[in-house]
């Protein structure tokens, strides 16, 4: 039987434990660099959120005082505001400022821009409120037309715009139907109690008017 010798167990270069030690301890290091990396990431994150957080609130501030300047200047007793309507107007535009738009197009009796405001800026629940305030059922068509060209579902928008088109007759339901296929993401559920109602309304004349002849 062949026995290697220790020298010839000797020769193959098996770490010491020195070597073992060290290794250990560089990847501890590495370790404890990569958690310090990432403690220093997140509290560089956490400043720019802070900093974003103080710029947003300091922006609403001062969207609150422009507000509150737009309006004192032009108080109800004044025909004009103390200040150039069309230049502010232009800084409203300039910064998106659409509190400040409707505040200004309201004063100018400007109702047709008021819509126009709240179209562009998708605000659904502001519009239809504005139609229902100016008590112009002629605005109805408008909406319904905007809500057609939509691309997007507001079922809950244009069952409460139809109450009021079927509540002041302005359109008929043919009408009604051809504006809002245009928008795909519209059910027929939408219009169908509309319909119905419509239908039957139609029934009750025809039926009037056949006992008359």
């Amino acid at each position: 039987m062949f026995i290697k010798s220790e020298d010839s167990i000797g020769e193959h270069n098996f770490p010491s434990v020195s070597q073992e030690n060290s290794v250990i301890d560089s990847r501890a290091t590495s370790s404890m660099v990569a958690a310090k990396m990432s403690m220093e990431d997140s509290k560089e994150r956490s400043i720019v959120k802070g900093k974003d957080s103080d710029k947003e609130k300091d922006h609403l501030r001062r969207l609150e005082k422009g507000l509150h300047l737009l309006k004192n200047a032009w108080p109800s007793d004044l025909e004009h505001p103390l200040y150039d309507v069309n230049l502010a107007i232009i800084l409203c535009e300039m910064n998106t400022f659409k509190e400040g738009l409707l505040s200004l197009y309201e004063k100018m009796k400007l109702y047709k821009e008021v819509i126009a405001c709240y179209m562009q800026a998708h605000d659904h629940e502001g519009l239809i409120s504005c139609c229902k305030k100016l008590g112009d059922s002629s605005k109805g068509g408008d909406l319904l037309k905007y809500f057609g060209e939509l691309g997007k579902d507001c079922s809950k928008e244009v069952k409460e715009v139809l109450t009021y088109i079927e509540r002041d007759d302005i359109l008929p339901p043919i009408v009604v139907l051809q504006t809002l296929s245009r928008n795909p993401c519209l059910t027929l559920s939408v219009v169908k109690d509309y319909i119905a109602r419509k239908l039957e309304e139609e029934s009750k004349l025809i039926e009037e008017d056949c006992r008359s002849i």
